[in-house]
């Protein structure tokens, strides 16, 4: 679903990068097979659900100390 370069091979990476931009149907390619592995790994239906769990846990917490610090200080300016 991508092509590699080793960490810190700046120039391996802009090779790669080259590569993709002179040839379109590489970067097609690499494309539907990333869209093909996040579909598979990431269903909707559980995103939907990790997203309104999340959107919950948030909602129902209280302000933590710093929060509550942040919106003091917001009041004095």
């Amino acid at each position: 679903t991508g092509l590699l370069a080793a960490p810190r091979d700046v120039f391996g990476l802009a090779e790669r990068i080259e590569r993709l931009g002179d040839d379109p149907e590489l970067r097609k390619l690499l494309g539907n097979c990333g869209r093909k592995r996040v579909m598979a790994q990431y269903p909707i239906s559980t995103m939907i659900e990790s997203i309104e769990t999340l959107y919950t846990d948030i909602v129902s917490k209280k302000p933590s100390r710093r929060a509550k610090r942040i919106d003091a200080d917001w009041d004095r300016e």
